[in-house]
């Protein structure tokens, strides 16, 4: 199911006791606006994953504790704004180097093309 089809699985997100994350194919506020008003979702994120070896978003923070887990968790951070610095200097320097990019192929066993 896609997460833009919130409709056809909130009542099973809803009576479950399994957090059910979501949200790889939205990318607004708007997308994401009956999601949250419902209370029904979790997000999912990609921090430490396989495919941001080397440069993670974390790497871009002055206090990377902010996203640190406790329970599975990352408390919602209390500073003003976003509630995280950046590091502007490590923005520069990674923008210096630049970067490729592309959407990765994944493929499965058989070769057959994965979706993420």
């Amino acid at each position: 199911m896609l997460s833009e089809h919130l409709d056809s699985f909130l009542d099973a997100m809803i009576n479950t006791a399994t957090p059910i994350a979501l949200g790889e194919r939205l990318y607004s506020r708007w997308d994401f606006k009956s999601i949250l008003a419902s209370g029904a979702v979790i997000q999912e994120q990609s921090l430490g994953i396989h495919y941001n070896v080397g440069n993670d978003l974390p790497d871009y923070l002055t206090d990377r504790s902010v996203f640190d887990y406790a329970d599975g968790f990352v408390a919602i951070p209390t500073g003003p704004g976003l509630g995280i610095d950046v590091n502007e200097d490590y923005v520069r320097e990674r923008a210096e180097q630049g970067h490729r990019w592309r959407n990765p192929i994944w493929r499965h066993a058989d070769g057959s093309i994965a979706e993420w």
